[in-house]
C-alpha cells in the first residue's frame, strides 16, 4: 500500500526532527539532546530520509519505466544505502550516548521505533520489486501459453497431449472435432477414453499408442488401417503417430499424439482402384469381342457356301438364314463391345440420346439378369444433344449394371426422357450451373432395394 509507505515515511521525518528538537507525542514528551555527535547523526539521518522521499515519489511516478537495471533504480538504491548508512550512523551515536549518560527507557523506545520504521520503509520497496519481477514473470508464460495455443489452433492434424500417466492434459480443436470430446471433458481423462481406435480389418481395440511410447521412448507410427470411434457415433480412418515429450535432460514427460483423418483419401483410392478394374475389364472385353469377330466371320461365311449347295431345300435354307441372323446380331453385339472398350479422347459432336439409350438397353438385355425388364418411355420429340458418345453409353450402362445390382430376384428397370425448359429461378436454385433454356430430361427407376 503506497500511502501507508509515504506514512511511514512521514513519521520517520517527524521522529528525527522531534529527537533534534524536542516534541510531544501520544507517548509522551521528547527531551532534546545535547551531544553534538548524536544531533548531527540525527541531523544527517533527517537529510537522508528527505532525500529518500523525494527519489521514493520519482520512482513511484515513474513506476512504467523503472525495471531493474535502470538510471531511476540505480539512484533509488543509492539513496537507499545512503539512508541505511546514516540511520546506522545514528544507532552508533546513540548507543554511544546510552553508554555514557544512562539514556531513559522512553528515549531508547522511541530510537528503536525509528529504525523499525525506516526497516518497514525499505522492506514495503523490496517487496514491491518482488512483486513486479513475478508479475513480469507470469505475464511472460501467459504470452507463451497463448502462443502455443495459437499454433495449436492452426495445426490441420489433431493433436492429444498426455502426462506420463496417460491422461489428456492438453487437445487441440481438431481432436476435439474427431473425437467428439470437448478440451474441458477430455482434460485428467485417460487417452484410452477420448481416443478410441479400432483396427479396421479385426474390429478388436487398438494398442494404446502412450504406452508404446513410455515403453520405448521413441516416435512411433501406428498401423494404416486404424479406425476412430469419435464419440458422436462417427466413424474415422486415421493416420496416426506418438512421440515423447521430453524435458531438457532427456527425462519424458508424457506424449504427443498427432493424428489427420484419411476417410475420403482412402475413398479415393478404393474407387480409383474400382476404375483401374473396370478399365482392365474393358480392355479384356476387347479382345474377346475382336477374337469373336473373327469366328463369326468364319460362321457366316461357312453358312453362305452351304446356301449354295443346300438350293432347293429349304428347310435347310431355313436354318442357314437363322444362323446368318444370329451371327450378325452377335457381330453387331461385339461390335458394341468394342466400341466401349475403345479409349477415346471426349470430343462434343452432336448425339441422338436415343439411340445411345437404345444401343445401350441392347447390351444390357444381353448381360443382366433375364429376370430383369427394362422398359423404355422415350417421349422427347428433340433428342439430340451435344456431348461424347462413349461416355454417355458409359453412363447409360453403368446405371444400368447398378440397376441390376439392386434386384437380385429380378424386377423392372425403367427409362424415361421427355422435353423440359428450364426458368431462370429455377436455374439459381439449382446447385449445378444450369442456363436458362431447353433440356432433355432423362429418368432411370428400378424397383430394387437403396
Amino acid at each position: 500500500n503506497i500511502k501507508e509507505v509515504w506514512s511511514r515515511i512521514d513519521r520517520a521525518e517527524w521522529l528525527a526532527q522531534a529527537m533534534l528538537d524536542g516534541g510531544r507525542s501520544e507517548k509522551g514528551n521528547f527531551i532534546p539532546l545535547e551531544s553534538p555527535l548524536l544531533k548531527k547523526r540525527i541531523g544527517d539521518a533527517l537529510l537522508s530520509i528527505r532525500k529518500y522521499r523525494l527519489i521514493a515519489h520519482q520512482r513511484y511516478r515513474a513506476k512504467n519505466a523503472s525495471a531493474i537495471g535502470t538510471a531511476i533504480d540505480q539512484k533509488f538504491d543509492k539513496v537507499f544505502r545512503e539512508l541505511i548508512t546514516s540511520a546506522a550512523e545514528v544507532r552508533k551515536a546513540l548507543q554511544s550516548e546510552m553508554t555514557r549518560r544512562l539514556m531513559s527507557f522512553r528515549r531508547t523506545q522511541w530510537l528503536l521505533l525509528l529504525i523499525v520504521v525506516l526497516a518497514s520503509v525499505s522492506t514495503g520497496f523490496v517487496l514491491r520489486r518482488f512483486e513486479q519481477s513475478q508479475s513480469r514473470h507470469i505475464r511472460q508464460l501467459a504470452e507463451q501459453k497463448a502462443k502455443l495455443e495459437t499454433m495449436l489452433r492452426s495445426i490441420g492434424d489433431g493433436v492429444i497431449a498426455t502426462n506420463t500417466k496417460g491422461k489428456v492434459i492438453l487437445i487441440n480443436s481438431v481432436a476435439e472435432k474427431l473425437t467428439g470430446w470437448t478440451s474441458k471433458e477430455a482434460l485428467e481423462k485417460k487417452l484410452t477414453d477420448v481416443f478410441k481406435i479400432v483396427n479396421t480389418a479385426t474390429g478388436e481395440e487398438a494398442d494404446n499408442p502412450v504406452d508404446q511410447v513410455m515403453k520405448e521412448g521413441k516416435v512411433i507410427e501406428l498401423a494404416r488401417n486404424t479406425k476412430l470411434l469419435s464419440a458422436t457415433g462417427r466413424e474415422y480412418l486415421i493416420n496416426d503417430s506418438a512421440a515423447p515429450m521430453k524435458d531438457a535432460e532427456g527425462n519424458i514427460l508424457g506424449a504427443i499424439v498427432v493424428f489427420r483423418d484419411v476417410t475420403e483419401d482412402v475413398a479415393m483410392q478404393e474407387q480409383l482402384h474400382h476404375s483401374q478394374k473396370l478399365d482392365a475389364i474393358g480392355r479384356l472385353a476387347g479382345g474377346i469381342a475382336h477374337d469373336f469377330n473373327n469366328m463369326l466371320s468364319g460362321i457366316m461365311g461357312s453358312a453362305d457356301l452351304l446356301r449354295d449347295d443346300l438350293r432347293g431345300k429349304e428347310n435347310a435354307l431355313q436354318l442357314i438364314d437363322l444362323i446368318v441372323d444370329s451371327a450378325r446380331r452377335a457381330a453387331s453385339l461385339a461390335g458394341k463391345l468394342l466400341a466401349f472398350s475403345r479409349k477415346q479422347l471426349p470430343s462434343s459432336t452432336p448425339i441422338n440420346v436415343h439411340r445411345i439409350i437404345e444401343e445401350s438397353v441392347a447390351m444390357l438385355r444381353n448381360t443382366v439378369d433375364k429376370r430383369i425388364s427394362i422398359e423404355l418411355s422415350l417421349e422427347a420429340d428433340s433428342n439430340v444433344v451435344i456431348g461424347d458418345n462413349s461416355q454417355l453409353q458409359s453412363v447409360f450402362l453403368n446405371l444400368g449394371i447398378n440397376a441390376s445390382h439392386a434386384m437380385p430376384e429380378g424386377g423392372t428397370f425403367f427409362i424415361s426422357s421427355k422435353n423440359v425448359v428450364l426458368d431462370e429461378a429455377y436455374c439459381e436454385a439449382a446447385l449445378d450451373n444450369l442456363k436458362p433454356g431447353a433440356y432433355i430430361k432423362l429418368e432411370f427407376r428400378d424397383d430394387g432395394c437403396g
